[in-house]
């Protein structure tokens, strides 16, 4: 399969602490990477640097074979890389469609305002939050934002999208749905990188999975195989037991 993201040996420090170390990993087409380690681990970091919002000290990072590394996020965008953030911060003051329609004037297809509110309910109904389109993003509730997030990024057409803890917050009736969407957005052909801390949920849906710990990648490949890593038992899952029942596929 074509790679769609592959990071080469990319390291970042801030003043003494060392954020990522040399990591590496590729993510081909409509395949789900799960992004995993404790907090701390460098996760995030690595998403800034993929998504251009640090440059990285040393390595490079290839978009469909395109060497971007260092390349600010709204050129990331325009050439199909999309992205939700740990803490959503929705456009308050604008309704829910306005907010979605910010995706979808500054991604990819650079679209119109018309062209753009068709593009945002047709993501809006993807995320289930079709009903309220017209209403201020400020009176949703947290899993709402959390599919608010998902649908901005969406809106902007990604080929790539990475996924920042968009469990997180959620009920276990509000992470099956969520999980459901994203299943039907990696349908469409989008690949996927997703860091989440919900174990059962991201060893379910990823095809392969990265771990991290203090910067450095400690194990890569199937979610059994992580799982049952025992440098990741150690540095993250801690109970064996737990570990046993990672990496089923329901």
């Amino acid at each position: 399969m074509t790679a769609v993201l592959e990071v080469k040996e990319v390291s970042k420090r801030f003043g003494g602490l060392q954020a990522v170390a040399q990591v590496s990993f590729e993510a081909a087409e409509g395949e789900i990477v799960g992004l995993i380690g404790p907090n701390g681990a460098g996760k995030t970091t690595l998403f800034n640097l993929i998504d251009g919002v640090y440059k990285p000290d040393s390595g490079r990072i290839f978009f469909r074979g395109r060497d971007v590394t260092g390349q600010p996020p709204y050129v990331l965008a325009r050439l199909g890389m999309g992205r939700t953030h740990q803490v959503v911060r929705p456009l308050n003051e604008l309704s829910v469609r306005e907010n979605v329609m910010v995706g979808a004037c500054f991604g990819r297809r650079n679209l119109d305002l018309r062209r753009a509110a068709a593009r945002a309910d047709e993501v809006l109904n993807l995320v289930g939050l079709a009903s309220r389109a017209d209403q201020l993003a400020s009176v949703l509730n947290v899993a709402q934002k959390k599919r608010l997030e998902l649908a901005r990024a969406l809106a902007s057409d990604p080929d790539l999208l990475l996924l920042d803890e968009v469990l997180a917050g959620l009920n276990p009736a509000e992470i099956t749905a969520m999980l459901d969407t994203i299943r039907q957005v990696r349908q469409s052909g989008v690949t996927i990188v997703i860091i989440e801390h919900v174990m059962h949920a991201l060893m379910n849906i990823s095809d392969r999975v990265v771990a991290l710990d203090y910067g450095k990648q400690i194990a890569a490949g199937t979610p059994a195989e992580v799982a049952h890593d025992a440098q990741v038992i150690e540095a993250y899952l801690g109970d064996p037991q737990l570990a046993a029942g990672l990496g089923r596929r329901a």
